[in-house]
């Protein structure tokens, strides 16, 4: 019996440049399309002539599907059960089951595993895997994992995750993120995808970081990182080399609490604007630079942080339950 989750799933894991073009082309005939999903179309057929080929090939299969539809509509038949109309859509049928087979290949035919896991705001979840590694998903994250015999890939796609994989030299475990591959064997390491951008920060091991291939054995490394070192992977091309950290203090919300030291107060409201429904913001544009030293417990509400902040920095704040908004100012 096909396992129809693998199937659901089809246009949410890996996906090829033709599979992505099949998608589009779909997408592209449907009435509820937006101009978000226009310049997403247009966004992905720019990125690579690899792309373009898939999609022109796409709409060659879907141009012969249009003939046959023609040749079905005025094809003569001696039955007189059918209504007007019907050879169109037993084309658009065929276009269609077409999809679910290249779909149903597709999937089966590669031996994938998928599943998705997910967090709300100040929700953190512990996620087991099958060869004794444990990931654990920090505040309003999305991650889907993908396993593939004994390999792994993880597609972050919001929010941080700290991985925890255990030794194998005889497989890989991949984080993918923004167009950017972290390669491991064996370590503990933190990925976090946030508005300043992509951090890797290690906490145990190392890790090899790098473009995204086209296939997982075209992996070729750009920097590696090693014990209590972290990489914005926005600086990865630039040649930026990781920077030293505490890695304990960074990850301490694995544990239950935020340290800063010395942090700039925007960073702290970026940062804490993660854990809570509440939001804080800064009105005067001179407090962002203040620097913070403070400890903040996440079993706390957004009220206590904001106490902290205020008395640690000698500010006020304003709240505005209107808006769920805490404002500080002078």
């Amino acid at each position: 019996m096909p396992n129809l989750f693998r199937l659901k799933n089809i246009f949410r894991r890996s996906r090829t440049p033709e599979e992505y073009a099949i998608e589009w082309l779909v997408r592209l005939n449907s009435p509820y399309l937006n101009d978000t999903d226009k310049n997403a179309f247009f966004h992905w057929l720019n990125a690579s002539p690899i792309n373009q080929a898939a999609y022109i090939e796409a709409e060659r299969l879907s141009l012969s599907c249009d003939k046959a539809a023609l040749k079905l509509n005025h094809a003569p038949s001696n039955r007189s059960f059918y209504f007007p109309g019907w050879k169109p859509v037993m084309a658009s049928v065929v276009l269609g089951l077409s999809i679910l087979l290249y779909s149903y290949y597709s999937v089966f035919n590669s031996n994938l595993e998928l599943q998705e896991y997910q967090t709300s705001v100040g929700q953190q979840k512990q996620v087991n895997l099958e060869d004794g590694s444990s990931l654990w998903l920090n505040t309003k994250t999305k991650v889907r994992i993908e396993k593939n015999k004994s390999n792994y890939i993880a597609f972050l796609d919001k929010g941080e995750v700290l991985f925890n994989i255990t030794p194998n030299s005889n497989r890989y475990f991949d984080v993918q993120v923004n167009g950017n591959t972290v390669r491991v064997l064996g370590t503990t390491f933190s990925v976090s995808r946030l508005k300043h951008g992509t951090l890797v920060t290690v906490m145990e091991g190392e890790v090899a970081v790098g473009e995204e291939a086209k296939a997982s054995d075209q992996f070729s490394a750009t920097v590696t990182l090693k014990n209590n070192q972290q990489l914005n992977l926005n600086n990865l091309q630039a040649g930026v080399l990781p920077s030293t950290v505490d890695s304990k203090k960074a990850l301490a919300w694995r544990e239950g609490r935020l340290i800063y030291r010395g942090e700039p107060l925007e960073h702290v409201v970026n940062d804490l604007n993660r854990y809570f429904e509440t939001q804080i913001e800064i009105a005067d544009e001179s407090l962002k630079d203040n620097k913070v030293l403070v400890t903040l417990s996440l079993e706390n509400n957004v009220d206590v942080a904001v106490s902290k902040l205020t008395l640690g920095l000698g500010i006020q704040a304003q709240a505005d339950t209107a808006r769920n908004v805490i404002t500080l100012i002078q």
